[in-house]
């Protein structure tokens, strides 16, 4: 909520009710992210298959360690032409 809502629902309510509201608008939407989070994480895990220990190798050896070396190759142009 914005500080102009803050303040308008403030004016209009008891000052206890008024307090209520302020602190449990941000505590609500703070658990609604979490949640939708923790769906978020389960959902990937649930859709996605396991990967095996050698799949796993192959990914890192001939995937990422190439890719890392690019990269770093990469960033050294990149400072050098600097």
């Amino acid at each position: 909520m914005t500080v102009a809502a803050k303040v308008l629902l403030a004016m209009h309510l008891p000052p206890s009710v008024a307090a209520l509201g302020v602190m449990l608008v941000p505590t609500a939407v703070f658990a609604a992210k979490t949640v939708a989070l923790m769906v978020t994480f389960v959902w990937v895990r649930w859709t996605l298959p396991r990967f095996r220990y050698d799949q796993l190798m192959r990914l890192g050896w001939k995937v990422l360690l190439p890719l890392s070396l690019i990269n770093i190759m990469l960033t050294a142009f990149m400072l050098l032409a600097r």
